[in-house]
């Protein structure tokens, strides 16, 4: 890779996590609008009965809209659940609502 330019993972995702955030808010919450509404269509275009998500922390692109409509249409939707047993290693675990989503380990 270039000199200057990200090259492992541990340094791209820093480098990703510190361009979200030197985004102003509004641009911010603006994009991961268009996001979701651009993946929300794939998911009905392709007739998904399961979705893979995530709940978004510390400045990444926000997934509010894609669960509620997922579990509002009855999808399947997986998320990931960190184990402290085996760090960096995470399940995918099924919830059914807001009410199953617990503060998690990551």
């Amino acid at each position: 890779m270039e000199a200057g330019k990200p090259s492992s993972r541990t340094e791209l995702r820093t480098f990703f996590k510190a361009e979200r955030k030197r985004l102003p808010p509004e641009e911010r919450r603006e994009l991961s609008a268009r996001a979701q509404r651009f993946l929300w269509e794939e998911i009905r275009r392709l007739k998904a009965e399961t979705a893979a998500l995530y709940v978004a922390v510390n400045g990444e692109v926000e997934t509010d809209f894609l669960l509620r409509e997922s579990w509002a249409a009855g999808l399947h939707v997986l998320l990931p659940l960190c184990d402290k047993e085996r760090p960096g290693c995470m399940d995918m675990v099924p919830c059914s609502g807001p009410e199953d989503l617990r503060p998690g380990y990551c």
